[in-house]
């Protein structure tokens, strides 16, 4: 997923996967912390790549193959 907003700063993205981290008033600060936790959980990973004034491109990493329990 990309966006064209106006992108994250060095130290913001040092902090964006940390709870309660927020720029925001109206938000928890826990979207990021749960689906990295998710995708660990799966396998998987979570990027981040931004820099400011170039928007921001999140990118979901999920296993090929992943075997089942059952």
């Amino acid at each position: 997923m990309k966006d064209n907003g106006c992108g994250i700063s060095d130290y913001q993205k040092k902090r964006l996967f940390q709870p309660f981290c927020t720029t925001k008033s109206h938000v928890t600060g826990l979207g990021l912390v749960i689906v990295r936790k998710m995708m660990l959980m799966m396998g998987g990973a979570v990027e981040v790549e931004s820099a400011e004034g170039t928007g921001t491109t999140v990118i979901l990493k999920l296993p090929r193959n992943r075997q089942s329990g059952a």
